[in-house]
C-alpha cells in the first residue's frame, strides 16, 4: 500500500513520495540517513514529519551538520 513517505540523503536530500516502502525514493548512488512519514498540514501551511522508517529508522539530522568553522 502507498502511503506518505519520506527520506533524507547523506547529500542532504528531502524526498517525499506516496511509495510503498522508503526504499523506493532513492535513487542509484544514494544513501539513506533516515526517513518517516508525513502529513499536508493545510491550515497552518506545513508539512509534519512523524515516526520513522522501517527501511532505515529515524532520521539521523545531526549527520548533515557541517563541522564548526575555526
Amino acid at each position: 500500500m502507498n502511503l506518505p513517505k519520506f527520506i533524507i540523503t547523506m547529500d542532504g536530500f528531502f524526498r517525499l513520495g506516496m511509495v510503498n516502502q522508503h526504499k523506493h525514493l532513492l535513487k542509484p548512488g544514494d544513501q539513506c540517513i533516515g526517513g518517516g512519514y508525513y502529513v499536508f498540514d493545510f491550515v497552518s501551511n506545513r508539512i509534519i514529519l512523524d515516526r520513522e522508517s522501517y527501511d532505515f529508522g529515524r532520521q539521523k539530522l545531526l549527520a548533515l551538520s557541517e563541522p564548526p568553522l575555526k
